[in-house]
């Protein structure tokens, strides 16, 4: 309790000598200049925005601009203010031959992984339980896994989990089986149908990952009591040897050439810890002819962080230096599995132990089926971390911007599963406290139909101001963030 008190104190206190610098910074953020970049953002000649393709690189060009316009500058090593990163494309095709046997892309297996074409030749197969799994170390080299899902929800993050010391283990290949196949067929059916993009991890073991359905299982040579007891999901106490197999996998695949935009001020007497303010450029591209423009999604985010930066850097240049450093990152990849952020994570330019938070913005600009008014935004994650990161949003809100917000996602049980979809996850899961600020989904998500005309811009406005208000208190508390969890 004395802790609190203590923290409540400080917090306060800060509050009262910065309030007012921080209430006339936030001025300059407003709706018309929100409004001017969201119609640049979301305009046909950025093409949709696509990771990785013109359109895409224009709009890094324009947030380098607009930041240099503001004044700042990219981080020491990152003076071009670009991050760069390589991705793999997979065109969704193709087949494996499985002892001879093919199976179809889709109809029976789905396929992660960059490689294009892949041959295992005679290699024997392992079939490894979950209780083998959890309490033994199986010699998986040069050998086909064979593992079962243990649920009816797909959780990509477990299931790479569960995999990857069967990857450092150096397997073949790794075959998921499960018994519902048929429902995650139409849980991946956008994905499956449309190209799909992983980091081009060089240098990395690219060991497939498919998923299949139980029935596989016939095909590999396990048979009487052993296939039974998998049959009815029963757990196995030892791995099981089964007779060797080939298969080919067929994918087309290019690599392409991307990039995070990476706008930087420096602190003051804690310059080395850095808050970091992030949204996904990103959107769906053209398809058939027809322009995916991402208003909503995220062209309000996007500009919500060229303002923030525009209002930080006019107080710096009036010699308010915060005490902390601020990164601001435009990422990509986001549509395509959050892969700008995961790249950022896995090859910070300032360490994760250093980052105080992750403030992400993504879609702000609408109105969802459960609000009849404007005035609310959903927060996702700022408790799961640190209870302090939760209390200065809110208090950030109480004081200055009065929205509703709306903790009704805020759980990692959400069937919606929101606070694993957006490019806060990818600092959250190596324990940087994050908050994702967003709106809902309406029937324009990831349609063609989501434009500028649709865009509450005193909406965007607000929540914007809100995030730069938590982080000028963030940049300028006198002690960092309490971490819980």
């Amino acid at each position: 309790m004395r802790y609190l008190i203590l923290l409540f104190l400080l917090i306060s206190c800060s509050y009262c000598w910065s309030q007012t610098y921080a209430e006339q910074y936030a001025y300059y953020i407003n709706k018309e200049e929100l409004s001017k970049h969201i119609h640049v953002l979301a305009s046909d000649s950025l093409e949709g925005r696509a990771t990785g393709y013109p359109g895409q690189l224009k709009t890094s060009d324009y947030l380098i601009e607009q930041f240099k316009e503001s004044g700042l500058n990219g981080p020491k090593g990152f003076e071009d203010m670009r991050f760069p990163y390589k991705v793999v494309e997979i065109t969704p095709s193709g087949e494996i031959l499985l002892t001879g046997k093919p199976f179809q892309y889709y109809k029976d297996f789905l396929f992660f992984g960059t490689t294009s074409t892949l041959q295992v030749e005679d290699k024997e197969v392992i079939y490894i339980s979950k209780t083998v799994s959890e309490n033994e170390t199986v010699d998986v080299k040069n050998k086909i896994v064979l593992l079962r899902a243990e649920r009816e929800e797909f959780d990509y993050e477990a299931i790479l989990k569960n995999t990857s010391k069967y990857v450092e283990g150096g397997a073949s290949a790794i075959i998921y089986l499960t018994p519902f196949f048929k429902n995650l067929q139409m849980y991946f059916k956008d994905y499956a149908f449309h190209k799909s993009m992983r980091l081009l991890n060089k240098g990395k073991n690219t060991t497939p990952l498919l998923i299949a359905d139980s029935s596989l299982i016939n095909t590999v040579g396990l048979k009487g009591g052993w296939k039974r007891r998998v049959d009815k999901g029963k757990d196995i106490k030892r791995p099981i040897v089964l007779p060797k197999a080939s298969f080919t996998i067929n994918m087309d695949t290019a690599h392409l050439n991307t990039q995070n935009v990476v706008a930087f001020i420096e602190g003051g007497e804690l310059k080395e810890e850095v808050l970091v303010l992030t949204a996904h450029m990103d959107h769906l591209g053209v398809e058939e002819g027809e322009v995916f423009n991402g208003a909503d999604d995220n062209a309000t985010g996007t500009a919500a962080l060229l303002e923030i930066a525009k209002a930080f850097q006019l107080a710096k240049n009036d010699g308010h230096t915060l005490k902390r450093s601020l990164l601001i990152m435009p990422v990509s990849g986001e549509e395509k599995g959050l892969l700008g952020s995961q790249y950022y994570s896995e090859n910070p330019i300032f360490p994760l132990e250093n980052t105080v938070a992750d403030l992400n913005i993504d879609m702000i600009g609408r109105i969802d089926k459960l609000h009849d008014q404007p005035n609310y935004v959903y927060i996702i994650g700022s408790d799961m971390i640190s209870p302090d990161l939760h209390y200065v949003n809110k208090t950030a809100n109480d004081n200055y911007v009065g929205l509703e917000l709306d903790y009704t996602y805020n759980t990692v049980d959400d069937p919606n599963r929101y606070y694993y979809r957006s490019d806060h996850y990818n600092f959250a899961k190596h324990g940087v406290p994050s908050i994702f600020y967003f709106s809902g989904v309406h029937e324009d998500y990831h349609k063609s139909t989501d434009t500028v005309d649709k865009i509450n811009f005193e909406k965007v406005e607000t929540i914007t101001k809100l995030v730069f208000f938590t982080a000028w208190e963030l940049l300028d508390m006198e002690k960092g963030l309490r971490i819980d969890n």
